[in-house]
């Protein structure tokens, strides 16, 4: 064998370690990539899950009631709306808050025969958002001839549930942390940073339910006071924890 010949025979076995390394290389760099073995300490961290809860309590702001009249006829009943919306603008309450709808139905007698007349019906909705104005609509309401109950149904208005829930989520957050550290504690470990926080899609609200005007007593020219007393609305988070 000649010095030429093993010269070339080198240089095609340099360029074969060569190109095998250059492949290892990008091989690795890919796998690298792919595992991210930087993330390997984040995903293997130990966390905890821990259920924070708060409690509110609060007046309601939102007072709605639901009316309803009857009359003979089509002109007594439009009579009977145009004067009760006429009375509960002069009490205070705008448009916005007043709704009226007017249905009738047909009379029959004991054989199922009909009597050609109707009975006409006007129901309404009253929204207020005030206890001193919902207690003037509601002695209005009392003398004003209205069928069946006539006290309010009592909530929040959209802001104040707003309020409500920001207001309760920091709180049972709060919670959260303070039970947390307390778990950490006994097992013996440090308590990390905030992993996630899961809120529930809504709260749960227990109102205490205001006076029925409707049961006073036949002759009352108005009626008891509004006595709503006060929502509780009790609201959890869980939040996760990373622990070291």
């Amino acid at each position: 064998m000649d010095k030429k010949e093993t010269k070339s025979r080198k240089i095609v076995l340099t360029l074969s370690w060569k190109m095998l390394s250059m492949v290892l290389i990008l091989a690795l760099a890919g796998l690298c990539l792919y595992t991210k073995p930087w993330e390997q300490t984040k995903s293997s961290s130990r966390t905890i899950d821990i259920k924070g809860e708060a409690s509110i309590k609060r007046a309601p702001d939102s007072f709605v009631f639901n009316p309803s009249y009857e009359a003979s006829s089509q002109k007594d009943i439009n009579e009977k709306a145009r004067k009760v919306v006429e009375d509960i603008k002069a009490l205070g309450l705008g448009d916005a808050g007043i709704q009226t709808s007017v249905s009738n139905y047909e009379k029959y007698d004991n054989s199922g025969t009909s009597t050609g007349e109707y009975t006409y019906n006007l129901y309404m909705t009253l929204s207020v958002e005030d206890k001193e104005l919902a207690q003037k609509v509601q002695d209005y309401l009392a003398d004003s001839g209205a069928v069946g109950s006539i006290s309010p149904s009592v909530g929040f208005t959209r802001d104040t549930k707003k309020e409500l829930k920001d207001e309760a989520t920091t709180k049972a957050v709060e919670d959260a942390r303070a039970r947390a550290e307390k778990t950490a504690q006994n097992l013996g470990v440090k308590l990390g940073k905030v992993v996630t926080v899961k809120e529930p899609e809504q709260f749960d609200e227990y109102p205490i339910a205001a006076y029925d005007a409707s049961f006073a007593k036949e002759g009352d020219t108005s009626s008891l006071p509004i006595n709503a007393g006060e929502s509780e609305f009790n609201y959890s988070v869980t939040v996760q924890f990373e622990i070291r």
